[in-house]
């Protein structure tokens, strides 16, 4: 999903929470048959501008092709507007921000540097981690597949309905990045 689509989602349920309406991500890009855009729902959308505004602020997006690298120079590139670092240690401005940082979708992860690309997805998992523990402000929300088996009518009838780190596609890390 890109940027604009978890945007347009995100602001559906701001809607319907702040004004009780339903308004589908499809309606807001007046995509598709009979998603056509009305008038008062355009006036609703633009008084959600400050939402927009804080959702550029606290919520960064990974929605194309990454690698360890590229993820670990976009948060140093941005983590100085949010604190600084001084011996080792990152002392945030507010320390109760929250900046949300979106991989979507983990499969997108490219191998790189001779590694797999599970090797890549564990070494994006562990920095995730780590930015999380050090900086306090960093939230990481990583997209991934469950396996298909992970819902069979077998492992129900067995009560095992929580996944496991096998059900996560290409990289059983990623469960540890939450």
């Amino acid at each position: 999903m890109t940027q604009p689509q978890v945007y347009a989602k995100l602001v559906s349920m701001y809607i319907f929470e702040k004004y009780g309406i339903e308004l589908r991500f499809k309606e807001i890009f007046s995509r598709g048959k009979d998603c056509i855009l009305s008038d008062d729902h355009y006036d609703i959308l633009r008084k959600c501008e400050s939402f927009l505004d804080i959702l550029d602020q606290r919520l960064m997006c990974f929605d194309g092709s990454l690698t360890e690298e590229k993820y670990v120079k976009v948060i140093n590139s941005i983590l100085p507007k949010f604190g600084k670092w001084e011996d080792g240690q990152f002392t945030p401005h507010n320390p109760n921000q929250v900046l949300g940082v979106l991989i979507d979708h983990c499969s997108l992860i490219k191998a790189t540097n001779g590694r797999s690309k599970k090797e890549e997805m564990d070494a994006i998992s562990r920095d995730s981690v780590s930015y999380r523990n050090t900086t306090k402000i960093i939230s990481p929300i990583h997209v991934s597949q469950f396996n298909r088996s992970a819902g069979s009518d077998e492992r129900l009838k067995q009560s095992m309905q929580d996944p496991t780190s096998n059900d996560f596609k290409d990289s059983g890390s990623l469960k540890d990045a939450v």
